[in-house]
């Protein structure tokens, strides 16, 4: 969910950004999280809706929850299939601004684990993430 507000915070930031580097930076931002911003909220939505919990019921056309279910399948055909937006993501978004956009990313991520890590009770979460964020950057660079 972090990811989502990311996001929003991002999207507004670019539109009261007082330089343009800062206005470019979180625009850069706003056009590589999209794709991942959509598949992320696709399956939330297919996990809130998820008919399993109402044993079938979901399908029924008096309940809410099957149109809520419906409403979760079509939206992600109107933003694209998840196939298309992981073409979007590794054929343009990686490389997008020469790869900027993405190294700020990763940029601001290691300034967020290094302000975590100055908390003694949050230091092993922030060695994970730490840990995560190389990990991430060192397959990025497998396909940028």
């Amino acid at each position: 969910m972090a990811i989502a507000y990311f996001f929003a915070y991002c999207t507004d930031m670019e539109c009261i950004a007082a330089s343009e580097n800062d206005r470019e930076k979180m625009q850069g931002f706003v056009e590589f999280l999209i794709p991942i911003i959509k598949d992320y909220c696709s399956d939330k939505a297919a996990e809130i809706c998820t008919i399993d919990i109402f044993g079938g019921y979901g399908y029924c056309r008096e309940c809410a929850m099957g149109q809520y279910l419906r409403g979760y399948k079509i939206a992600t055909i109107y933003e694209g299939t998840y196939y298309i937006q992981s073409l979007d993501l590794f054929g343009r978004k990686l490389g997008q601004n020469k790869g900027r956009d993405l190294i700020n990313l990763f940029r601001e991520n290691a300034g967020n684990i290094k302000k975590i890590n100055s908390c003694d009770e949050q230091r092993p979460d922030a060695v994970r993430l730490e840990d995560t964020l190389a990990a991430v950057s060192n397959l990025t660079k497998l396909f940028a």
